[in-house]
């Protein structure tokens, strides 16, 4: 597959966004928590995320879907940690039709007890 390389802003750059240290005692210091990886190709915008997506990194992740009009896929293959806010924005990703390719077998666990719990909650 070939992609054409984009950057927030200029078409045809790579988009490569890294943001969040880590502040847990132990770890590297300036670590990046957060790395997103946007790429196009003519009919769909891959965004590729590692590490650990915290709710503090949403805005950033929304801005970048919301700047498409193509199919979407999040890969989250390299992703590490996420919390409650981030399961719950990416199972309404996915009922928008926005495709969760490689998604760890914990987060999609989490999805599916996060929108059964919700079903079960009254109107």
């Amino acid at each position: 597959m070939c992609f054409q390389q984009i950057a927030i802003g200029l078409p045809n750059a790579n988009s490569v966004i890294e943001f969040g240290k880590d502040d847990v005692r132990g770890r590297v210091e300036g670590a990046k928590t957060l790395k997103i990886e946007k790429k196009l190709d003519r009919e769909r915008m891959i965004i590729s995320l590692a590490g650990r997506i915290r709710s503090g990194g949403l805005d950033e992740l929304k801005a970048q879907i919301a700047d498409n009009t193509k199919t979407t896929i999040l890969d989250l293959h390299e992703v590490t940690l996420v919390d409650v806010h981030v399961v719950r924005f990416l199972s309404s990703c996915e009922e928008t039709g926005i495709r969760l390719a490689r998604c760890p077998s914990y987060v999609r666990e989490w999805i599916l007890r996060e929108r059964a719990e919700g079903k079960d909650q009254p109107s």
